[in-house]
């Protein structure tokens, strides 16, 4: 019994300190992106996320700020295959995106499992491949 409180606690302090990254996020990029010079187009932001769900359960905040002002891109760089249901969290994934965004958002999910292998443990993930897929996404879409 105690062990599982003890689990608990330690899940629960978890989920706080991701919500204050969260939050400290949003604030910085709400600091940072509200400082710079005014002017009626809306610049590119992208989010980088490694998962579906990602997206609403950490920066939620920050996208319903950015997304008055810039054009969201979202990078998504597994399916969510990790149980076996990466069809349907490609889908949540998508729900979600229109959910926050309407219809004014650009995703891409990648789906590379012998490059980026949807697990908790990114030690199996490829560094490189990763980096130069992220620069290419950000150069593509003049981010």
């Amino acid at each position: 019994m105690y062990e599982f409180i003890f689990h608990l606690i330690f899940l629960l302090k978890v989920y706080a300190v991701i919500n204050l990254i969260a939050y400290l996020a949003y604030f910085l990029l709400s600091y940072y992106l509200g400082s710079k010079k005014k002017n009626n187009s809306k610049k590119n932001v992208c989010l980088i996320v490694a998962h579906p769900d990602d997206e609403c359960m950490f920066f939620a905040p920050a996208i319903l700020h950015l997304m008055n002002k810039h054009k969201p891109f979202i990078l998504c760089l597994t399916n969510g295959n990790y149980y076996g249901i990466g069809k349907t969290r490609e889908k949540e994934l998508a729900q979600s995106c229109l959910t926050l965004f309407g219809s004014s958002h650009d995703l891409t999910m990648i789906n590379e499992p012998k490059k980026i292998l949807d697990h908790p443990d990114t030690k199996l993930w490829d560094k490189l491949f990763c980096k130069n897929l992220i620069e290419t996404y950000l150069e593509q879409n003049a981010i």
